[in-house]
């Protein structure tokens, strides 16, 4: 267990240089940013469209739909982005940070803005990025936790079985 702390503790050093040493975080930064750019894009183009197609239809009819179905749809295009990146962590980290910059600017909006504003504001920066953030981030996570079922580190399975070991070795039973 404690290799495993150590390992994302190395994540987070910098070299003398003061780069990251792991370009884990780096490269799950942009993914974070790209997920909240299509997230926007994806609510926009869908809102967009349910006006046009629903012209007569009720506004909570429209809200409901401009939440639910953008998030369906980023969360869907979250499963070829998982299969394509081989480095399953950046996927998670990258996701999970889409979600928590999304969380960050509704608090931020929360507590910045009147009433008023926040009455407009809060409802479609909800349906645009942190409900859609967060269908992703649990749809990443229970592909994650699958593939790491299938594919477990071989790394921590071998930390494991030395501490199975030696716990056995201990155990004059």
């Amino acid at each position: 267990m404690s290799g495993d702390s150590n390992s994302w503790k190395q994540m987070f050093r910098f070299t003398k240089d003061g780069k990251l040493q792991s370009v884990t975080l780096m490269y799950a930064f942009f993914l974070g940013i790209a997920v909240l750019f299509l997230n926007f894009l994806i609510s926009n183009r869908a809102a967009i469209l349910f006006e046009q197609w629903l012209p007569g239809a009720k506004r909570s009819f429209l809200n409901l739909l401009d939440i639910l179905v953008p998030a369906l749809l980023c969360a869907t295009v979250s499963v070829p982005v998982f299969l394509l990146i081989k480095k399953k962590k950046i996927v998670l980290f990258g996701y999970w940070f889409a979600f928590l910059v999304a969380v960050i600017f509704l608090i931020a909006v929360a507590v910045m803005y009147d009433a008023d504003v926040r009455e407009v504001l809060l409802p479609s920066f909800l349906g645009i990025f942190v409900v859609p953030a967060a269908a992703e981030a649990a749809a990443v996570t229970l592909m994650f936790l699958l593939w790491q079922k299938k594919n477990p580190d071989p790394v921590l399975e071998e930390q494991k079985h030395l501490e199975e070991k030696e716990s056995g070795a201990d155990d004059p039973a």
